[in-house]
């Protein structure tokens, strides 16, 4: 039996396996991505959208990102700095944090 190659644009993923896969990441390593933005300031922000609608968002843009950085030539990464790994690994998770 063989299986269907799923479609990129068609491939749905979460946050919890997107954690699983690139690891978990503190506060701390969160903040030193976001300057002199305040823990107020995020709050707020995050209060005038909706969580559900920003869960499904980001688990696609950064499962698509994965996606791509699996099979992304050097040069390609080297092309897109504010992607890694790293960059991954610290967000994810945070946005998890976020919704509780």
């Amino acid at each position: 039996m063989s299986q269907e190659a799923v479609d990129p644009e068609d491939e749905v993923y979460s946050l919890e396996e997107l954690v699983r896969k690139h690891g978990d990441a503190t506060e701390v390593e969160a903040l030193a991505f976001i300057g002199d933005v305040t823990k107020a300031d995020l709050v707020e922000e995050g209060t005038a959208v909706g969580t559900s609608r920003i869960d499904v968002d980001a688990a696609r843009i950064y499962g698509r990102a994965s996606t791509f950085l699996a099979a992304a030539t050097d040069e390609q990464r080297d092309a897109l700095p504010g992607i890694s790994e790293h960059t991954l690994r610290v967000a994810i998770p945070r946005r998890i944090v976020g919704c509780n």
